[in-house]
């Protein structure tokens, strides 16, 4: 009777740590998916925000230039201006500095 008691015992003790054993390669198993699992989340993440910043960059580009096109349009009316301006203005305006500089001189 205690041969048998010692027995069921140890048939307890093996089948426990059979258990036990199971229950850590599981453990180690569903520690490891976790892992996988977060760090694909975490790629995922990465890469949705990486797009959403481009998204984002492209678009502020892209109201900047549209914004910028009337200040470019006078700057390219200004210089078409300037380039068609008339010989006799051109003799005008250098006439008028020389003047302007005998006048000084000589005054001096």
């Amino acid at each position: 009777m205690a041969l048998e008691a010692i027995s069921k015992i140890q048939e307890a003790e093996a089948s426990a740590k059979n258990i036990i054993d199971k229950a850590v390669i599981e453990s180690k198993e569903i520690i490891r998916n976790a892992e996988i699992k977060a760090k694909n989340e975490y790629d995922r993440i990465i890469e949705e925000a990486s797009k959403k910043s481009k998204e984002l960059k492209d678009n502020a580009l892209a109201e900047g230039i549209e914004n910028s096109k009337p200040a470019h349009q006078k700057g390219d009316a200004d210089v078409n201006a300037i380039l068609n301006t008339s010989e006799e203005k051109i003799d005008s305006a250098v006439n008028l500095v020389i003047g302007r500089i005998v006048k000084f001189n000589g005054n001096s």
